[in-house]
């Protein structure tokens, strides 16, 4: 299908809890699955698990009282006291406690590019939370549109008033002389998915994350301003790893960043370019797969995708709902797309596939959206373009030596698991249903 890229370090793939040398044993899976006989409920909403971030705009400043009070009278509560979250890659979170609620609520300052580089504009933020009210008004017919339960919740974001004042489920506010987006939804007590060298993600767990993207999807294609979308185009990701390659200065950073030992200028400089110069290699092979996947329309169709949905951008609540989080990835293109991004968290494990995960993902979401042969086959392919984006926005990180990057996914981890998915092509391509893969 595409030019191969040869092998720099020995591939392994876990199987049962087991490290498998996948040259001496690609067709050593003996699996065995019991399909959950449920469909458990989830929810879509703008709100992002707690972990590592600052809190950019302190909305207790005193300089902002009248943004707070603004907020009260548009939300018509009142508010009791202010706790920052240390939440989210990009956005500054508060949890709020009002008379009016006997649970929290949060209020998310929707931050901008000139106060995070992860940031959204706040045109994109507004269009972003525009997309995630829509879901929250679609996913109740969903049941009648899919021809199956689906058993769909959403926390939707709350209303401001007065709503001729406010048609958008969001505020704009001024700090600091720029306007931001201000949202507000419950807080959600729940249970965290995270990828750690101790423990597996459990098998019911994987099964819930496939059906709940597939579901997703399923809604998200018919979003009427899909348009409005910039589409998720690969070739930035390429471009940004030349750009890379290009700054002596941070080639030595991202050379010192990836060394275990103290290095010198030009050494750590030479480590930095030989990472860079692997991915320039990979990146023009797979940019060349990128351009023929657009040709390939009967294999997936297009849809706003979540683009981001990891283990830790989903959580179950306290009455057993899965809930996405974290929408600020939305982009348009191929379901497969969001297929191959979420199978390199949820499927792997420090940098090494799971296979039991990928196929049960894989029969999950395949009882919702069925594959057909062309399908299988390019999912390895669109889960390397998904590796290669997100270790290209860890290299980024790594060069501009931000510290959360400390809090993330390794580069190398999405870079084992781009041959990963190179050595088990074959399988796929080889596979009429998913029930073969195994």
């Amino acid at each position: 299908m595409c030019a191969e890229i040869l092998r720099r370090h020995p591939l392994q793939v876990i199987s049962r809890g087991l490290a498998l040398d996948l040259q001496r044993n690609i067709t050593g899976w003996a699996l065995a699955y019991a399909p959950l006989a449920y469909w458990p409920p989830f929810v879509v909403f703008d709100y992002m698990k707690q972990v590592n971030m600052a809190v950019f705009t302190d909305i207790t400043d005193p300089d902002y009282r009248d943004q707070l009070l603004e907020i009260e009278r548009a939300y018509r509560v009142t508010i009791d006291s202010i706790e920052g979250i240390t939440a989210g890659s990009s956005d500054t979170k508060f949890k709020i406690f009002v008379k009016e609620h006997d649970e929290p609520l949060v209020l998310t300052i929707h931050e901008t590019p000139d106060v995070t580089p992860a940031g959204l504009t706040s045109e994109e933020s507004k269009q972003m939370l525009s997309y995630v009210d829509y879901l929250a008004k679609a996913i109740p017919s969903a049941t009648d549109r899919l021809g199956r339960p689906v058993n769909v919740h959403v926390l939707q974001l709350l209303k401001a008033y007065p709503q001729s004042k406010y048609e958008a489920p969001f505020l704009e506010l001024t700090f600091a002389g720029c306007k931001k987006p201000v949202s507000l939804v419950p807080f959600i007590q729940g249970r965290s998915f995270l990828n750690s060298p101790e423990e597996l993600i459990a098998p019911q767990d994987v099964f819930r994350a496939g059906k709940a993207l597939a579901a997703f999807l399923s809604i998200s294609q018919s979003y009427p301003e899909a348009a409005s979308f910039d589409d998720f185009e690969f070739g930035l990701f390429v471009d940004e790893i030349n750009r890379i390659a290009a700054n002596k200065e941070g080639l030595a950073r991202l050379g010192y960043m990836l060394s275990e030992h103290q290095l010198q200028e030009r050494d750590a400089a030479e480590k930095g370019w030989a990472y860079i110069a692997e991915m320039k290699e990979f990146g023009q092979d797979l940019l060349h797969c990128w351009h023929k996947l657009r040709d390939v329309e009967s294999a997936f169709k297009s849809a706003l995708i979540h683009g981001d949905l990891f283990t830790d951008n989903t959580m179950i609540d306290e009455s057993g709902r899965f809930i996405l989080l974290d929408f600020s990835e939305t982009r348009y293109g191929s379901m497969g797309l969001d297929l191959g991004i979420s199978l390199n968290s949820w499927a792997s494990q420090n940098g090494l596939l799971v296979m039991e995960n990928v196929i049960n993902f894989l029969r999950a979401f395949d009882g919702v959206i069925p594959f057909n042969a062309d399908a299988i086959s390019l999912i390895p392919v669109f889960a390397q373009i998904g590796a290669y984006r997100w270790e290209t926005f860890r290299i980024q990180r790594l060069e501009m030596q931000d510290p959360r990057q400390q809090s993330m996914r390794s580069p190398e981890e999405f870079q084992s698991l781009r041959y990963a998915w190179r050595e088990v092509q074959a399988l796929f391509d080889g596979a009429r249903s998913v029930q073969e893969l195994a």
